[in-house]
């Protein structure tokens, strides 16, 4: 099996209340509030090394995380802050919306036989140098360039992440 690494997680999660952002912006040191050019709280946590976007509504879309359980960390640390400093939330349930994971094969790919093999290969290397698979089951979509890296870009988890790397590679070793 091909070792696949986490680039990305973008997730969402609702603190069950709207938020004060401007009051926000206050407490939490480092965070970012400028509404005339983005309507989100930006608080980059350097720790868990992703950024939360905190919305007026209550929702926090989760960015830059490379594993899950930093993304928790993160949002378990911004919920004990604001508890602390009197605000009303708790943690919702979290739900990955996209994942981006990598793998590498080590060897060239035959990027113009793939594409001519394969229905759901795409390939217009003047608009863009890589094979593009969209899947059906897992729904993401993988990108396959001449060097062997593999890039999936779509899934809801790691297990589909790693699903759709393992059927990409099983119809590219078939050819």
């Amino acid at each position: 099996m091909v070792l696949i690494h986490v680039e990305n997680i973008v997730a969402l999660c609702s603190l069950g209340s709207d938020m004060d952002l401007s009051r926000l912006a206050v407490i939490l040191p480092g965070s970012e509030y400028d509404p005339e050019h983005f309507h989100a709280l930006v608080f980059r946590d350097g720790e868990n090394k992703g950024s939360l976007l905190v919305n007026a509504s209550g929702i926090v879309v989760a960015v830059g995380f490379k594993t899950e359980e930093s993304l928790v960390r993160a949002l378990d640390g911004l919920v004990a802050d604001l508890r602390k400093h009197g605000f009303d939330v708790s943690k919702g349930s979290i739900e990955i919306q996209n994942m981006v994971v990598s793998a590498n094969l080590s060897v060239d790919l035959d990027l113009p036989r793939i594409a001519a093999s394969l229905t759901e290969a795409e390939y217009e290397p003047e608009q863009f140098p890589g094979v593009v698979m969209r899947l059906a089951d897992p729904r993401t979509t993988v990108l396959l360039f001449r060097s062997g890296k593999l890039i999936c870009v779509g899934a809801k988890g790691h297990a589909p992440a790693e699903r759709a790397i393992t059927e990409v590679i099983q119809r590219i070793s078939n050819l």
